[in-house]
Order: C-alpha cells, then structure tokens, then sequence
C-alpha cells in the first residue's frame, strides 16, 4: 500500500512505559515504510 503525504502527517506513535519517547522499533518499521 502507498502511503500519500497526509499518512505521514497523521502517524501516530504510542509512547513507551518505562522511558520518555516512542517505541523505537515502531518509529523505525514506519520510516521503512516511508523510504
């Protein structure tokens, strides 16, 4: 599936539990998608 510019816009990420930020492995699944 394309993913159009409003997709990357919109994308959310869930925090993480035991350190401030996102989910690396989520974030990084994402920009493997993007590029």
């Amino acid at each position: 599936m394309a993913l159009t510019p409003e997709d990357v816009v919109n994308k959310r990420f869930q925090p993480t539990k035991f350190r401030e930020g996102y989910d690396q492995d989520e974030v990084d699944d994402f920009l493997d998608e993007v590029v």
